[in-house]
């Protein structure tokens, strides 16, 4: 007889395979359903159990869990809860615990030192390792099922953590993750620690101090001064051609023998030195043209007119294409002109024998063209121009001029120069104020290579306190830190010194009040400085050689961090450093994602840029009929755009129910009602009035921005599979168009922050562009650090991104 059991049915798996699907696409619900299920409110404690702070970082198709035991928080509060890039979000919930038992939180803190290592020579070790201010911490890596599943287990922590048994859920499997290091050439001795969830290329990497750090950035900071100064160097070279191209009446340069090749060259390198940054760059025909027109049999009429009319696009197009403004060699020669004058006593500048000083004259006509050519002359200035040029004019004459002649001529100008004297006393005075209000652009640049020179100076006085309190002490006196090398104290090394002191408020409250009373005693007064030299040396030798080295070992490494910070050394060279970096096989919808993404910032930081003139009391003028033509053409082209997206994407009502997953669903049915749009009003475009057309534009700005958010919580993976994503970019791209073309219509200048804020990811755009053509061949690469910015950088297969150096 045959003997049947009975076996029970499976039961269903508590997720719909929509749901699975949604999570996987790291939906807003994500994080919500991950906390439910790992960290659930009313977890059963262990019996003397230990609390662990737990960190989810989520991702496209898969998840990874940080824990470390409370209050050991080696880097997390470093890091962003909210990715802005909007390309392959990451989220990352904090402020979730997880009991664990003492026998699982013992197996953390020996788990937790043990590396895989890789050494340079290729050969592999398993180490344990105690990373200098890195608590023990473990990850967890989370991997969605295909499908669903039915597991009713609970997470078993402790055959996870201490046997690392894969533990199955109806949505996700969680498995151990184990560190590896690989020692790096250009610093072999650092330690440190990787954990990689490979499946979505998604890596967390700590590692000790950096020693390598301040150098790096360091020559960062030369390689920043450099570029800045190649702006400056481009900007008189680029205003000097234009400005003699559009003054000779919109010739080719001009030599004694014909065309100047050796100029007409230069002003052709010019369109291959742009230091700007750049989608593309329109001008690359010019040099090929130069060169041909070398050639004596190339030099015809037709070619001369098409290098003439390139070289007038490029002069004219190029500050508004890139943003920069060409006034600070007219502001540096002015100033500098002025200065001239007030030292010669509000005079011509001459020659120890009492001439003019020809060259300086030279330059200063040049000056008073650049002037005229720039503002509305005035009569004064044309007059002064004239008799500048009648000047030199008799100047020239006295080299062929017969002997009698000569005479005249120079008797003429001998009276003519207090004739100057007195014009460019006016001159001075009727421009200054003009002017001298001229090249912020230029301005700005300078400052910022100052505030650079500025903290590599303060790093490299400062660095040697850094360094003898790391080291642990030594020979305070003659180590340069307080005395000079004859032993006499120097006040800028005892500022310094006064700094330290500041940082750590010792536990002698007494002794404290007495050092910095007595050092700005030292300071205030100079009858008093003999007297408290050697006490001050005194003071400080023991701050530095006693009571610095003989702190506990926490307290250490809190003030080194905190003395770190204060020298200006790079996080990562005074404490231990973490970085979140994802790198994933990308896709167009990747790319045009960036794209859009960098198109909204930069259109809003245009935005910004008018606003405040529009407002102005000249701000609000007619602007060209043809720019209100295009204007009118892409208020309709978006108004159709916005109405197709809304009702094609966009619910009423988005419902957050937080971790309730049986009211959301039972809710859902609200959300599901299409939109018609007509919550996205569009006004009709029928003046050319900019205060008004400015009104238009910010309402286009914010209906696209509402709607992309609004879809993007609602409906976020169906649209960026469909059609209109592309459509949206290349709409996004006519509003940077029609914002900037406005704001050269009402000429508006720009100052470098503003620049710097509009070209910031005009690299990346000029990427992502590129990488379209062929999705395949490139990765998106993320980046989280230690100051909480997240960046995004695409680059091809088998690169290297310049976010990872």
């Amino acid at each position: 007889m045959a003997t049947f059991f009975y076996k029970e049915p499976p039961l269903p798996s508590s997720i719909t395979p929509e749901k699975l699907a949604e999570y996987r696409t790291n939906s807003y619900e994500t994080g919500n359903y991950l906390s439910e299920k790992l960290f659930p409110r009313y977890l059963e404690k262990p019996l003397h159990s230990v609390e662990y702070s737990a960190y989810l970082y989520t991702l496209p198709e898969g998840f990874m869990v940080v824990l470390c035991s409370n209050g050991n928080h080696p880097f997390f509060m470093h890091l962003p809860t909210v990715d802005g890039t909007d390309l392959r979000r990451m989220r990352r919930l904090e402020r979730l615990s997880l009991p664990l038992s003492q026998e699982v939180h013992r197996h953390i803190e020996t788990f937790a030192k043990r590396v895989h290592v890789t050494h340079l020579d290729h050969s592999e070790s398993d180490e344990t390792w105690t990373l200098s201010g890195v608590p023990p911490f473990i990850c967890i890596a989370g991997s969605w099922n295909q499908a669903p599943e039915s597991h009713q287990m609970a997470i078993d922590w402790d055959a996870l953590i201490r046997s690392n048994i894969l533990q199955k859920q109806d949505a996700f499997a969680l498995q151990l993750i184990h560190p590896r290091w690989k020692h790096i050439p250009q610093n072999p001795v650092m330690k440190g620690m990787s954990y990689k969830l490979s499946q979505v290329g998604f890596e967390l990497w700590v590692h000790e101090k950096n020693t390598n750090a301040l150098g790096n950035a360091q020559q960062e900071t030369q390689e920043q001064i450099t570029h800045l100064q190649d702006m400056i160097t481009f900007i008189k070279r680029f205003e000097e051609a234009s400005f003699t191209f559009h003054t000779t009446g919109e010739t080719l340069p001009q030599g004694r023998g014909g065309i100047n090749m050796q100029k007409l060259e230069a002003w052709g390198n010019l369109s291959q030195q742009i230091p700007f940054p750049m989608e593309a760059n329109a001008y690359e025909d010019i040099p090929p043209l130069v060169r041909e027109f070398r050639s004596p049999r190339n030099r015809t009429s037709e070619k001369e007119g098409q290098l003439i009319d390139r070289f007038r696009t490029f002069f004219q197009s190029l500050p508004g294409e890139l943003h920069f403004a060409c006034d600070y060699p007219l502001y540096e020669q002015f100033n500098e002109a002025q200065q001239a004058f007030q030292a010669a006593g509000y005079n011509l500048v001459r020659t120890s024998e009492g001439y003019i000083e020809t060259n300086t004259l030279t330059d200063w006509l040049l000056l008073l063209k650049r002037v005229a050519y720039y503002s509305p002359p005035t009569p004064e200035l044309r007059r002064l121009i004239q008799s500048t040029e009648t000047y030199f004019t008799r100047k020239n004459r006295l080299r062929n001029a017969p002997e009698g002649e000569k005479n005249l001529l120079r008797e003429q100008n001998r009276l003519l120069e207090p004739l100057l004297q007195e014009r460019f006393g006016v001159f001075f005075n009727q421009y200054r104020g003009e002017i001298l209000g001229r090249g912020r652009f230029g301005k700005d640049i300078l400052l910022e290579i100052k505030r650079l020179q500025e903290k590599q100076a303060l790093q490299q006085r400062r660095l040697p306190f850094y360094t003898f309190c790391e080291q642990g002490g030594g020979d305070f006196d003659h180590s340069g830190l307080l005395l000079l090398p004859d032993g006499t104290l120097d006040p800028e090394k005892l500022q310094d010194c006064l700094g330290v002191a500041k940082l750590k408020m010792w536990e002698d409250p007494i002794l404290n009040r007495k050092i910095l009373e007595k050092s700005d005693r030292y300071l205030r007064n100079a009858n008093e400085q003999d007297a408290l030299r050697a006490p001050l040396t005194d003071d400080y030798r023991w701050l530095f050689t006693d009571y610095i080295p003989n702190l506990d070992p926490g307290d250490k490494e809190t003030f080194l961090a905190e003395l770190g910070r204060w020298a200006q050394c790079p996080r990562s060279h005074a404490e231990s450093t973490v970085q979140i970096q994802c790198e994933i096989p990308s896709c167009a919808r990747d790319h045009l994602q960036l794209m859009r993404k960098i198109r909204a910032d930069q259109t809003l930081c245009l935005r910004s840029l008018i606003d405040s003139h529009v407002l102005s009391l000249h701000g609000n003028v007619p602007l060209p009929q043809p720019f209100f033509g295009k204007f009118q053409a892409f208020y309709e082209r978006v108004q159709d755009f916005v109405l197709r997206k809304a009702q094609g994407y966009k619910m009423d009502q988005y419902l957050e129910w937080g971790f309730d997953q049986d009211l959301q669903e039972r809710f859902q049915h609200l959300v599901r009602e299409p939109s018609d749009g007509a919550e996205y009003r569009f006004d009709p475009c029928s003046s050319t009035n900019s205060r008004e057309l400015f009104r238009l534009l910010k309402t286009v700005q914010s209906h696209l921005a509402n709607l992309y958010t609004a879809v993007d919580q609602v409906n976020r993976e169906s649209y960026l599979s469909s059609p209109l994503l592309r459509e949206e970019v290349e709409i996004m791209d006519a509003f940077y168009a029609i914002a900037n073309e406005m704001l050269q219509l009402l000429g508006i200048s720009i100052d470098f922050n503003s620049h710097k804020a509009l070209h910031q990811k005009t690299d990346e755009i000029k990427k992502a562009r590129a990488a379209l053509t062929q999705p395949e061949r490139y990765v998106v690469y993320k980046r989280i650090g230690t100051q909480g910015n997240t960046e995004v950088d695409v680059m091809q297969r088998g690169e290297s991104s310049h976010l990872s150096h």
